[in-house]
């Protein structure tokens, strides 16, 4: 498989991409490079011949995005920022634009790592106040709202990973441990 995805963002000369997540299908490429903005690319083509054609660039975030992921099962797009912020991401299936909903995380620190759950319910943010919060939505405020779980971290929280169960949540701190809760919010999991 060949191609090159060039940047454009000015914020990282010679577009160094910070982190990056593709779609299920593999059409879609969303890359930040080291900056405020996520750009999203379709990519077509076939024999490792690959075109990359830039649809949108998401821009919402305060400080640089470190985390993203797209639902396989809604196709929506998670980013996670050092602005302690976090936005869901949806193309209008009209319009083709791509709309940002809110993420009410309660962070003091840095967002480090965010991942869907399977199914795309909820999801969790780890972030560098020692904390994990799984987000789901509520319908009402039209935003996704966040529950911390409540045992604290001894440091920062890098990555997080969802049991196949979308119940169970491993979380990795920079104290070197690995830590598994169950993550099951009541009235949104059956």
């Amino acid at each position: 498989m060949s191609g090159a995805v060039q940047c454009s963002s000015p914020l990282a000369p010679g577009g160094q991409i910070t982190c990056h997540a593709w779609s299920a299908g593999g059409e879609l490429l969303a890359v930040c490079a080291n900056a405020s903005e996520v750009e999203v690319y379709r990519v077509s083509g076939r024999g490792g011949l690959l075109k990359f054609v830039r649809e949108a660039t998401l821009r919402e975030h305060d400080m640089e995005v470190v985390s993203m992921d797209f639902c396989g099962a809604t196709g929506r797009l998670l980013t996670a920022s050092h602005d302690r912020n976090a936005w869901v991401w949806h193309q209008d299936a009209t319009s083709g634009e791509w709309k940002p909903t809110v993420v009410v995380l309660q962070f003091n620190r840095a967002a480090l790592c965010a991942r869907w759950a399977p199914g795309g319910r909820k999801f969790a943010v780890g972030g560098g106040g020692k904390a994990v919060c799984v987000a789901y939505f509520q319908e009402e405020n039209d935003w996704w709202a966040g529950r911390l779980i409540k045992r604290r971290h001894a440091s920062a929280v890098l990555d997080v990973a969802w049991h196949p169960c979308g119940t169970l949540l491993a979380t990795g701190a920079a104290d070197f441990k690995v830590r598994v809760f169950n993550a099951k919010l009541p009235g949104e999991d059956a």
